[in-house]
């Protein structure tokens, strides 16, 4: 076990907390997505540092790096069909 394991675990629950918080004050399509996918990379690196799962050290950073294309991606086609970036509140 490496101390890069925990710091990795420490930048994806990072960004999850941040795209989370972001995604309640300003609504950000991506933070939709990528909130929830920097969480389940933070959790797939708990379960490897615990010895619980055993698998490469790629994979999780592998759910991050996906989750930060889909939720840009998702975001540019949302833009593109509405002209904003946010997701409009509900009534």
């Amino acid at each position: 076990m490496a101390w890069g394991d925990w710091l990795a675990t420490a930048l994806f629950a990072g960004y999850a907390i941040y795209c989370a918080w972001n995604f309640m004050s300003c609504r950000e399509v991506h933070c939709a997505i990528t909130a929830p996918g920097f969480l389940a990379a933070t959790v797939l690196m708990l379960l490897r540092i615990a010895g619980i799962a055993h698998y490469e050290y790629g994979l999780p950073w592998l759910v991050f790096v996906a989750s930060a294309c889909a939720g840009y991606c998702v975001q540019w086609v949302y833009r593109s069909r509405t002209g904003s970036i946010f997701l409009k509140r509900s009534s």
